[in-house]
């Protein structure tokens, strides 16, 4: 009777603290439920038609910018202002080649914003603004005035390890730390750094620093797809 006693008890317990619980923080329930508005599609579907618009992966905006798709179907991207109803395309596309070893177009994945006027320079004093990773094993930046409507390729792993075995990049994170800041895109195999530090690059050179490391966490075989910085030392 005593045990039965004890476990009525905890239920009661239990219950009281679920009710308070619910009581204190009423926005625990109502963030499960959403409802999702389809903005712009290829298909015609939408209020708003892209035909560049295939196969989108990475999506991300800056401070003032408009949102940036990267299209991975068409090798470009898109950009999109969705302060305004229906959403509105901006003229400006994108295009991130393909790797020279590869067959057009390309195959943008991730893509990240670079707020950083010193890190990642694609020319002395331009900074690369959006960079993409791709399936075809290439790192590419853009930045307007060295090319206002072709992103340029900064590295290329299209090849390595071996031919007809090179990264397969399916997603784009930028690592800040005190002293340096990294563009990290993941393959199945490791990870590739960009280094944006300027100690790690000759006074004006354009060329980034990259140096390939095996990532022993992941599996082998997997194939990781979009990943975030969730920690930065």
């Amino acid at each position: 009777m005593e045990e039965e006693s004890n476990m009525s008890n905890r239920r009661v317990l239990c219950s009281l603290v679920i009710l308070t619980l619910g009581l204190l923080c009423p926005s625990w329930a109502s963030a499960q439920h959403y409802t999702q508005t389809n903005l712009v599609s290829d298909t015609g579907s939408t209020p708003v038609t892209d035909s560049n618009l295939k196969n989108a992966w990475g999506l991300v905006h800056g401070p003032s910018t408009p949102w940036w798709v990267s299209d991975n179907a068409t090798g470009t991207s898109t950009l999109y202002d969705a302060s305004t109803t229906p959403v509105t395309i901006r003229p400006l596309v994108v295009t991130v080649p393909n790797a020279p070893s590869q067959p057009a177009p390309g195959n943008p994945t991730g893509i990240v914003f670079n707020g950083s006027p010193t890190d990642f320079l694609l020319a002395p004093m331009k900074q690369a603004v959006f960079i993409w990773c791709t399936e075809d094993g290439t790192i590419s930046g853009w930045n307007p005035g060295v090319n206002a409507t072709q992103a340029i390729i900064q590295v290329d792993k299209s090849q390595k390890p071996k031919p007809g075995h090179g990264a397969v990049y399916k997603g784009l994170t930028i690592i800040t730390s005190s002293a340096r800041s990294f563009a990290e895109a993941r393959s199945s195999a490791a990870a590739t750094r960009l280094a944006g530090s300027r100690r790690l690059r000759s006074s004006g050179a354009a060329p980034v620093m990259i140096r390939l490391t095996p990532d022993g966490a992941i599996e082998a075989g997997a194939d990781p797809y979009g990943y975030r910085t969730a920690h930065a030392w």
